[in-house]
């Protein structure tokens, strides 16, 4: 089975969200819940890395690389496989609101 990894920038991004979480619900249980539940989606991910469509960006948006998503409730996982590690690289995690060609992808 293949392992994840996470980037800084989704390290970070996961402490936001939490942060977030639990700045507007008071509830920390509630916050560690679901940055639980986000890595339980980057388990899923390793399952079937490829089950994933690749993530379509608006015209005219390049990024570096070819990303794949995965959805958990308002928050999409962006991450890369990496066949010779056996490596899923989670790139970014963000809400679904956000404005994906303004992040570092």
């Amino acid at each position: 089975m293949w392992r994840w990894e996470i980037t800084e920038d989704a390290a970070n991004d996961l402490e936001d969200i939490w942060d977030y979480v639990h700045s507007y619900s008071g509830d920390g249980e509630h916050a560690d819940t679901l940055l639980d539940n986000l890595e339980k989606l980057f388990d899923e991910i390793c399952c079937n890395p490829y089950a994933h469509a690749i993530y379509q960006f608006p015209e005219g948006y390049r990024p570096v690389h070819e990303y794949r998503s995965a959805n958990h409730g308002r928050y999409k996982a962006f991450y890369r496989t990496d066949e010779e590690r056996g490596m899923v690289l989670i790139y970014r995690v963000r809400h679904m609101a956000s404005d994906f060609t303004r992040i570092a992808l």
